[in-house]
């Protein structure tokens, strides 16, 4: 008899406890789903003022950035320009400006990540094969060090442009131009990079997607149609041997126009380098 109480008692407990489990467990998911659906129904009400705006837009991305610095690196411009024009001298001309000389042509690195390599002996003729020269630039934007660069670059049959990435997102002023002859010879290489890795400044993180739309639509643009906006950053010389970047969100519009606006400072920036 005693041990049949036992057993009742014990059975009673295990299901008051599966049921306190039930309880909490569902109080998690409804927490949870509640804080979604309250997340997309602010981001629908935000969609709605913006059109109301002129600012038509059908959805907003929900990722945010830091900023980041870069140290500049002179060994690895140094690296890149061998690749290119093998042993070479260097010359420190000041304001931080670095040439480079060597029978296969010359190299000049400025502070802030801008370059240009010419190649001598009237430029590089590629090998014959089955590689494309985008391809084959590729190897050479690998052979110079330059990492991070984007797969799909444009190639108008004088100049094959590659794009940067930092932290997956582009940065939209950043380029390596591989200029051509008109026999096919490669004869330079120039544009704005960073050569070493970027590292996040501090915890701060950017203004949001429909923040910076909000920003676009009070400045008097009239209506618009957003087709797309993306999060990416802007290389600026911060010192001569610092350079940040900075988050910013790019607006393409359906008519073709294009929108930068800084996603720290809530202004809208212009698109040149």
């Amino acid at each position: 008899m005693y041990f049949g109480r036992v057993k009742t008692y014990i059975i009673i407990i295990l299901a008051i406890a599966n049921v306190m489990s039930a309880a909490l467990l569902g109080w998690k998911y409804y927490g949870a789903y509640g804080a979604y659906g309250a997340e997309r129904q602010a981001r629908e009400d935000l969609i709605t003022l913006l059109r109301e705006k002129g600012a038509a837009v059908t959805d907003l991305p929900m990722e945010t950035a830091a900023r980041y610095v870069t140290e500049r690196d002179i060994d690895a411009e140094r690296a890149a320009a061998e690749a290119l024009i093998g042993a070479c001298g260097v010359t420190d001309v000041g304001g931080g400006i670095y040439s480079y000389q060597g029978e296969g042509g010359t190299a000049t690195f400025r502070s802030g990540g801008r370059f240009e390599i010419n190649i001598g002996g009237g430029g590089m003729t590629f090998p014959a094969g089955e590689q494309s020269r985008g391809e084959i630039c590729k190897k050479l934007m690998d052979d110079m060090g330059f990492a991070g660069y984007t797969d799909d670059f444009t190639d108008n049959g004088e100049r094959i442009t590659f794009g940067q990435m930092n932290d997956k997102n582009p940065v939209f002023n950043t380029r390596a131009v591989f200029g051509f002859a008109e026999d096919g010879r490669l004869e330079s290489v120039s544009g704005l990079w960073m050569a070493a890795a970027a590292r996040p400044a501090d915890g701060a993180l950017c203004k949001s997607a429909g923040a910076a739309l909000l920003i676009l639509a009070d400045s008097g643009e009239g209506n618009m149609e957003i087709e797309e906006i993306r999060l990416g950053f802007r290389l600026r010389a911060v010192t001569p041997s610092v350079s940040g970047l900075t988050p910013e969100w790019r607006v393409l519009r359906a008519d073709g126009e294009c929108h930068y606006i800084d996603a720290f400072e809530g202004v809208i920036v212009t698109a040149e380098d």
